[in-house]
Formats: structure tokens, sequence, C-alpha cells
């Protein structure tokens, strides 16, 4: 099995477990909560639903600086040699550098929009 397919069956399965924790514990808090009406239902499926998604991206943009942080630091440490080319030289530096860049932004943006959840 290829990187690409590994990855995509690997979000399937997180997706799946994601709507199985949900589902259940939104199922036992309408026990618990007294949701009646399908209406209270409903908008508690969301509301959990959007703080297990937020903290799923929270956990993806963070690794994703984190992974940029590291190719960064390993890649001066690591007797960096410089072969004239661009592509082998500069061009992994500007990708892990914009990788630390989305994944930190991504993060504030991800825990505002937590908070207001």
């Amino acid at each position: 099995m290829d990187l690409i397919s590994g990855l995509v069956v690997f979000f399937i399965l997180v997706l799946l477990i994601f709507i199985r924790v949900v589902i259940r514990r939104t199922n036992e808090s309408r026990y618990k909560d007294n949701l009646v009406s399908d209406d209270e239902l409903n908008q508690e499926i969301r509301s959990r639903l959007l703080r297990y998604l937020a903290l799923f991206g929270m956990t993806i943009t963070s690794g994703i600086s984190f992974i940029g942080i590291l190719v960064l630091f390993l890649s001066f440490t690591n007797e960096a040699r410089l072969t004239g080319n661009f592509m082998d030289d500069v061009f992994p530096i500007i990708l892990s550098a914009i990788g630390i860049i989305v994944g930190i932004f991504g993060t504030i943006g991800i825990v505002r929009l937590y908070k207001k959840i």
C-alpha cells in the first residue's frame, strides 16, 4: 500500500471513530440532560461535533507546525551541505517555514473558534 492510500484509510478510520464517539456521547447526554425535543438533540449534536472537529483540527495544525520546526531544526543541525541547487538547498527550508506559519496561524484560529463554541 502506498503512502496516499494509507493516509486515506487512516483518515476514514479516524472519521468513523469520531462519528461513533459523537453519536454515543450525544445519546448518553439525551438521557442525562433530559433533551426532550429533536431540536435540542440536533443542537447538542452540532455543538459537540463542532467541538470535537475543532480539537481534531487543532491537533492537525499543531502537528504540521511541529513537523515543520523539526524539519527546520534537523536541516540545520545534521551537517546540511550546500549543493548549489535551489531545489535541494533552499526549497525544503521554504516549505518547512510555510508549514510552521500555517500550523501556528491555523492553531490560533481554531483556538479562537473553539472559545466561541
